[in-house]
């Protein structure tokens, strides 16, 4: 039986979880999100400084349709931005990142019918930022994808249908102090911005896949 142990940090105890719960606009939409890693999940749990819980759970993964966005040999970088753009909400003023929004949820969004699991990276706040460069045409495809395994922020594995629900199974809920994992959610981002600057700041515009090339040639 193929299993996944996953961790859900939160400032409650969450021992029944529900899609209907989930915020529509999230990185890929409505689900529940978690990671298999129990730091990061206490990191996420204390993230506003408080005390919380890292809800852990077994996730049977027999019968379910997995969309694995790290997978190289199906999915690609541009995916992913596609499937974020789709669901987290920014607001969009110039021509350009508006017209790349369209393009790549036109050309690049994954058809998520049927999926009961999506697994790809999570895009807090530092990595939504890349995101946003890349759109407005300022970073290209090369540094967006050094930019991802920056801060070492993980990767989340998301429940989107009520069939993934039916398979997950409550194991316990752990109290997760602030005074000993917020300082690490705090320096994980920070690094993972400062990495970001230096990266963007050894841009060279006249190098590289930009937004408006891969819509002039129509992909990557």
């Amino acid at each position: 039986m193929g299993e996944l142990r996953l961790y859900h940090g939160s400032e409650y105890e969450i021992k029944t979880p529900s899609l209907e719960a989930g915020s529509p606009n999230n990185d890929y939409g409505r689900g529940f999100y978690c990671t298999e890693s129990f730091e990061l999940s206490a990191e996420w749990a204390c993230k506003r400084g408080r005390d919380g819980f890292s809800n852990e759970y077994v996730l049977n993964t027999d019968s379910l349709n997995m969309m694995d966005l790290m997978d190289e040999s199906r999915y690609d970088l541009l995916n992913w931005v596609a499937m974020l753009i789709a669901h987290r909400t920014f607001r969009l003023k110039a021509r350009m990142p508006m017209a790349a929004r369209e393009y790549l949820i036109e050309n690049h969004l994954p058809d998520t019918t049927g999926v009961d699991v999506i697994m790809g990276y999570r895009a807090d706040d530092s990595y939504f930022s890349y995101a946003e460069s890349f759109l407005n045409n300022t970073l290209p495809l090369e540094a967006l994808s050094r930019a991802m395994v920056l801060g070492n922020l993980g990767i989340q594995v998301v429940l989107v249908s009520n069939r993934a629900f039916g398979n997950l199974t409550y194991v316990r809920s752990t109290r997760v102090q602030a005074s000993e994992h917020f300082q690490s959610f705090e320096r994980r981002d920070s690094d993972a911005r400062n990495d970001y600057r230096r990266i963007q700041n050894a841009v060279d515009p006249t190098s590289g896949t930009f937004m408006v090339d891969i819509m002039r040639k129509g992909g990557i």
